[in-house]
């Protein structure tokens, strides 16, 4: 009885191990997949029968440009699309700043160099010489727009990564790279080294002179004790300003330019109308009993454009604030120990 048990048991190990044998031939072992193998061989693993189902990924390729890609031929282009010079060898980790004195050189124009942009289009870069920008429209051109701020590595780097959708609007570093440039400014800004206009009437030194805030009107106060206002546009006086019995050495215009502060070497404080050049009220007032230095008035948003208060300095060593309208000096401020020369209102 035991070895027919025995007997039994063995059998049925042998057809157990038969039947998975013939299931193993039916059906093909599993295929392990390895990371690696998607960078090289993705089309098999796609075709791949024992692949039952793989979820749908894109492959990752890498834009970088490799270590030993040190150096590229540029050609610099107008934006028209012709040609400027040669082909010019420069390093990868060329920028702007770098291709901007390649190309005033190129130019001929190093001695009195421009400051310029530089773009790659590839509308551009892939038409003929011959015919720079005939079979591409215009709006081809902005739409591949990109302006060389960084390295032409980072650059190409960034457009490949950005169009790699778009196998022909790749940049390759074995074809020769076309920049564009285009100038920053095309005049330049001399300094002013010439007299405009000369506006004489004046008899003695000119001490003082104010400008409105509307441009329209110069005041200047004179050793000749009168004031004169002069109109911009026409570079003529329009009113001649007496009242003063000594040097006028302050004028200021208010911030809303209708009145016009003035004061002299006798301490005397005088308003005037801009427009018709009168005097304002009971003016003038002594203001110091030494010469008045200076002349400010409140700003104009803290007073909400009424103009009725300025401060004034003087070599009697106070600071004074007065009301114009009033004609009273509100407050003074004393604690100088010498002349004040100079106040601004601030705030």
């Amino acid at each position: 009885s035991n070895s027919f048990l025995s007997l039994t048991l063995s059998m049925s190990k042998r057809n157990s191990a038969a039947k998975s044998a013939s299931e193993a031939k039916s059906e093909p072992p599993f295929k392990r997949l390895k990371v690696s193998e998607f960078d090289h061989s993705i089309d098999d693993l796609l075709n791949n029968e024992n692949v039952s189902k793989i979820v749908s990924m894109a492959a990752t390729k890498n834009y970088k440009l490799g270590k030993n890609v040190k150096r590229i031929l540029i050609q610099f282009v107008s934006r028209d699309g012709n040609k400027t010079g040669h082909p010019i060898d420069v390093g990868v980790g060329f920028d702007h700043r770098q291709l901007s004195p390649l190309i005033n050189a190129v130019l001929k124009q190093s001695e009195e160099p421009l400051p310029y942009s530089f773009y790659y289009n590839h509308a551009l870069s892939s038409s003929s010489s011959s015919t720079p920008s005939t079979s591409t429209s215009s709006s081809d051109h902005t739409e591949t727009n990109t302006e060389i701020v960084t390295s032409l590595r980072k650059m190409i780097e960034s457009h490949n990564t950005q169009y790699a959708d778009q196998a022909p609007m790749l940049i390759s570093t074995e074809n020769i790279l076309k920049v564009i440039y285009e100038p920053q400014s095309l005049f330049r800004v001399q300094p002013v080294a010439r007299c405009t206009a000369n506006l004489p009437g004046h008899t003695e030194a000119i001490l003082n002179v104010s400008i409105r805030g509307d441009c329209l009107q110069i005041a200047s106060g004179s050793g000749d004790s009168t004031i004169r206002l002069w109109h911009t546009l026409t570079q003529s006086p329009s009113n001649i300003l007496k009242g003063h019995r000594h040097w006028v050495l302050c004028v200021e215009y208010s911030p809303n330019g209708k009145y016009l502060a003035s004061a002299d070497m006798n301490g005397e404080l005088f308003l005037w109308h801009t427009d018709s050049g009168n005097k304002v009220g009971r003016y003038p007032i002594q203001a110091h009993r030494k010469c008045v230095t200076c002349i400010s008035w409140e700003p104009f948003h803290l007073n909400k454009g009424l103009c009725q208060r300025l401060c004034t300095s003087s070599k009697d060593k106070l600071i004074k604030i007065w009301n114009t309208r009033t004609r009273t000096c509100v407050f003074a401020l004393s604690g100088h120990s010498d002349a004040v020369t100079n106040v601004k209102w601030g705030g």
